[in-house]
């Protein structure tokens, strides 16, 4: 993970220790370049700056909401994600890989979850209840 953060930083020209606000900015204007077309990729360079961004997404996440990383292992196959300190939610680590596959006219979320996440929307909930969101 250590190096998909790195290649994220890179990829965005941000340097680490930007503020949290700025990281989630510049990924959904990422992504809102993907949406719109501006930004021709293949479909393994959309895999891996889904995977780069959604790393740098989430550990924002975690750093700035004390939330943390795990394996959730629901009664599917198991998964990673950022969930909340009492893991009553859970963001799949695949959230921002599936935020590039979006088109028009679905919205991107991104950067309203994260905000939802910062004003407490999801602190409630029941413990270890793992609800997806996002």
């Amino acid at each position: 993970m250590r190096k998909a953060i790195a290649a994220a930083y890179k990829f965005l020209k941000l340097k680490p220790g930007c503020s949290p606000q700025k990281i989630q900015k510049t990924i959904f204007a990422t992504i809102e370049s993907v949406y719109r077309g501006k930004k021709k990729n293949s479909e393994k360079a959309l895999d891996d700056l889904g995977f780069n961004l959604g790393c740098l997404w989430g550990q924002t996440v975690c750093d700035s909401f004390n939330w943390e990383w795990c394996i959730v292992d629901a009664e599917t196959d198991p998964w990673i994600a950022v969930v909340s300190p009492n893991r009553s939610h859970a963001v799949s680590g695949m959230f921002i890989a599936q935020e590039l596959q979006k088109r028009y006219p679905k919205d991107i979320d991104s950067l309203i979850l994260f905000n939802m996440i910062a004003g407490g929307k999801f602190n409630k909930g029941k413990r270890t209840s793992y609800v997806v969101i996002g």
